[in-house]
């Protein structure tokens, strides 16, 4: 009898058995037993093993686990975890409306901008260092607008680096700068140079341009001229030289026997080779510099279909006085004119940070 009691209980280690509510055994059929006693061993000795069946309740609810002894893998595999840290996802659409609407802001300042320098320079130049920009105090940012803005009006662009300031001289020097003119010949140098701007009209502005040109050119192109004077006389002759043959306005055309004349002893005292002084010639009566053309303006973009238009006062700067001015609403900048026949207004208004009242 003990024998098969024994064989009873170990096979129950052996097989699992599922959870149960009550802990001890209190029912065992034993009619076929004949000692009470060794009924009793049996109970209490199914009690002890059963309990040590049972599944244990997690400690927490966040990790569930699972007795390695009854499944029969490694502790390191049997334990399965649930971490209990929440996880915030941010909506990537939101951040691109975000990112979008900044980068419209910013545009449109850029473009407030670009109009204000059209008009004048130095406003142009005020509103953009307020919207940070550039800075207008950095000669090498200012430069490098100017060279890199298209739709900055080209004549602007000429008649502030032409400048008496010392700024404005600093300014000129550093777009030269951005220029290469390694391997060129003069003529293609100076037709890649006045293509970025538009020549003022005032003698003193054109020198002081040519003679930055010229330096930067002798700088890149060593040994060819015995000093930078001759590259700058030379410079200046040959913009002369494309004025006489190609305004329409000059009636007596310059030949090629007086431009060598001109240009003789500019070397140091010493005569150019007249072929190159030739060849130079040849070269610009058959193709004439391409001046920038400034006959549109970007600002009549905005004046065919303004928002709103009409008559209001404004009152003076200098002058605290009222003034009638016509007024035009477009892209959230106010135009104003003297009169409703002109085509470039005499001042322009960002409403772009204005409060309204």
């Amino acid at each position: 009898m003990d024998q098969i009691l024994t064989s009873m209980v170990a096979h129950m280690v052996q097989t699992p058995t599922p959870p149960v509510a009550d802990c001890s055994l209190t029912t065992l059929n034993t009619t076929n037993t004949s000692s009470d006693s060794s009924v009793q061993n049996m109970q209490r000795s199914i009690s002890v093993n059963n309990q040590n069946l049972m599944y244990t309740k997690p400690q927490s609810s966040s990790l569930t686990t699972l007795n390695s002894t009854d499944t029969g893998y490694e502790s390191s595999k049997a334990n399965i975890s649930c971490p209990s840290e929440k996880y915030f996802t941010i909506d990537g659409r939101n951040l691109g409306s975000k990112h979008v609407s900044q980068k419209s802001l910013q545009d449109k300042k850029l473009l407030h901008g670009v109009k204000q320098f059209n008009l004048d320079a130095k406003n142009g130049l005020e509103y953009l260092s307020k919207s940070g920009i550039l800075n207008k105090t950095s000669a090498k940012e200012v430069a490098l607008f100017l060279f890199r803005e298209g739709r900055l009006s080209k004549k602007q662009i000429g008649v502030f680096i032409g400048g008496h300031h010392d700024f404005n001289q600093q300014v000129l020097s550093e777009i030269v700068m951005l220029h290469e003119f390694t391997h060129l010949i003069l003529v293609q140098a100076l037709r890649q140079f006045l293509w970025s701007f538009r020549l003022p009209g005032e003698a003193m502005q054109i020198d002081r341009i040519m003679e930055a040109f010229a330096k930067h050119y002798c700088l890149q192109n060593p040994n060819l001229f015995e000093e930078t004077d001759t590259c700058y006389l030379l410079s200046f002759s040959i913009i002369m030289l494309n004025t006489a043959l190609h305004n329409v306005n000059v009636k007596k055309k310059i030949t090629c026997e007086q431009f060598v004349a001109q240009n003789r002893g500019i070397n140091s005292g010493k005569d150019l080779p007249r072929d190159i002084v030739e060849l130079i010639y040849k070269n610009i009566k058959e193709e004439p510099f391409k001046i920038p053309d400034e006959t549109y303006d970007d600002l009549m973009y905005t004046f065919f279909s303004p928002e709103k238009e009409g008559w209001l006062l404004k009152q003076g700067g200098s002058w605290k006085n009222w003034k009638r001015r016509w007024f035009l609403l477009s892209d959230r900048c106010l135009y104003y004119f003297q009169h409703t026949a002109e085509n470039v207004p005499k001042g322009i208004i960002p409403l772009e940070m204005s409060r309204f009242v």
